[in-house]
């Protein structure tokens, strides 16, 4: 076992402590706590209409086919008449929503 010297260090200065100084108090919060796009009607709270573009994936095998289509063959646990039937009114109630928007 060879032995060696070893220098020291130089000494770690001290950090000041510093000492916990709490804030005033606030009367009122000094941000809105309901920012924009949300409001308050009848004691709940709402958010305003905007556009959200939703990207999903696609299955290669659905593409090109029409969705009853893709219903009937990847979800075979329902007859076609349990996909067929609430079409009419689907389609109603998008286009009343559309009209609402117009």
């Amino acid at each position: 076992m060879a032995l060696t010297t070893i220098e020291q260090a130089p000494p770690i200065p001290a950090v000041p402590v510093q000492v916990f100084v709490p804030p005033l108090p606030v009367l009122t919060t000094p941000c809105d706590p309901w920012p924009r796009p949300y409001y308050l009607e009848d004691g709940l709270r709402k958010v305003l209409p905007y556009h959200f573009t939703y990207n999903t994936y696609c299955k290669e095998r659905w593409r090109g086919k029409e969705i009853l289509e893709i219903f009937k063959t990847e979800f075979r646990d329902r007859p076609e008449s349990y996909y067929v039937r609430p079409l009419p009114s689907v389609l109603k109630s998008i286009l009343t929503m559309f009209r609402k928007m117009l």
